[in-house]
């Protein structure tokens, strides 16, 4: 009988993938909500702010120094998850 485990460099692939994914779309709540009812009261743009820029900063640091794909769509996903809340903290609030 043949073993049907992944090969460890495949499986820490798939792992890197879902979390690349879940980490992002975890704002999709925050987004659909402040769409949803045209506010953003609540939302703190100081955090939205420090959030994007660290986002940025970690998007140049993995580019140049440990190309990933998954975290290269992890930051990229989560710039634009902040950045459309940016926007609608300016045109909502």
């Amino acid at each position: 009988m043949r073993d049907t485990v992944l090969p460890k460099k495949d499986m820490i692939e798939i792992i890197g993938w879902v979390g690349g994914v879940l980490m992002p779309t975890s704002a999709l709540p925050q987004v659909y909500k402040t769409f949803v009812t045209k506010s953003a009261e609540d939302l703190s743009i100081l955090f939205l702010v420090w959030w994007f820029v660290g986002e940025a900063l970690l998007l140049v640091y993995i580019i140049k120094r440990a190309p990933s794909k998954p975290l290269i769509f992890n930051y990229v996903f989560s710039g634009m998850m902040c950045a459309s809340l940016i926007g609608m903290w300016v045109i909502y609030r």
